[in-house]
């Protein structure tokens, strides 16, 4: 058994494709199969929302995203761990800022320096999936585990129900000042204490949707008025990029979801490749820079 993954990305409305701040990163760890050929692969996801209230918010993101799917899982059980990683991260923003700047080839405008000295600011969430072999060989279930800071969401859904809800349980929660991960001071003041953990187990067909703030308060509030919004969430992923942006531009048409990047990715718990009933759920394993808009 696998996992299928699948992105769905829109920018806000009002901005161009590259003003997108958000990230989604996605990889597997370890052999393909292990003892009696039972899947031994560890699948890493994640993802962040850069604040766009601050300079190279999107490329501070995709660097959370690519460390956290990359770092050791005790990274996502340990908050002293994860601020450790994210801290070494934002110990090499200043080297990566200079070769930026660089790199543009033209003096920077008068109201730069002091947005780019600033640094930047990404919610994240980072998931781990392990599986676990039965008796026999065969995967019966997965461990996962999870850490997030700010308001990026996770979604376990088993058989159209909602299992978990992580890091925020209730559409009121999300407000403008969510924690965030900056490339200067990592957690902050904070610290540890920032860092919010989850975990716990999976059945085949479960499926994990992460997204960022607006998609996932939308999902939150559908959730609480009675309409369940995991079969839409389903569809969308399953839909081609075409449609995602249709039915989001409808939506924030209509007041119900706020106007921001908006990021969704699905993951199908044991969708073998080639199963026609998930393989709209397919696209990625790595996505580098260039699979961004």
């Amino acid at each position: 058994m696998t996992w299928d993954v699948t992105v769905r990305r829109l920018h806000k409305a009002g901005n161009t494709p590259d003003e997108y701040e958000d990230a989604a990163y996605a990889t597997a760890q370890g052999d393909r199969t292990g003892p009696a050929g039972a899947a031994a692969r560890t699948e890493r996801l994640a993802v962040a929302d850069g604040a766009t209230e601050s300079a190279l918010s999107g490329e501070w993101a995709r660097m959370l995203v690519k460390e956290l799917c990359a770092c050791p899982l005790r990274t996502l059980s340990d908050p002293h761990a994860f601020r450790a990683v994210v801290t070494s991260l934002a110990d090499g923003w200043p080297a990566w800022l200079r070769s930026y700047v660089r790199e543009l080839g033209r003096p920077l405008h008068y109201w730069e320096p002091r947005r780019l000295t600033d640094g930047a600011a990404a919610a994240v969430l980072a998931v781990a999936l392990t599986p676990v072999p039965g008796d026999g060989g065969p995967v019966v279930s997965w461990m996962w585990k999870a850490a997030a800071v700010g308001d990026c969401e996770l979604f376990q859904v088993r058989d159209g129900t909602l299992v978990t809800a992580f890091p925020l349980t209730t559409s009121g929660a999300f407000g403008r000042t969510p924690a965030l991960v900056h490339s200067l001071e990592a957690l902050g003041p904070g610290g540890a204490g920032r860092v919010t953990l989850a975990g716990g187990w999976a059945l085949p067909g479960d499926v994990f949707f992460l997204a960022s703030d607006a998609l996932a308060a939308w999902a939150l509030f559908s959730q609480e008025a009675g309409t369940s919004p995991w079969e839409q969430l389903t569809r969308l992923a399953r839909g081609d990029d075409a449609r995602f942006a249709h039915v989001i531009t409808q939506l924030r048409a209509e007041g119900v979801l706020r106007n921001d990047d908006v990021t969704l990715m699905a993951a199908v718990l044991g969708a073998e490749p080639g199963d026609p009933d998930t393989a709209p759920l397919r696209g990625i394993r790595e996505e580098t820079d260039d699979d961004h808009p």
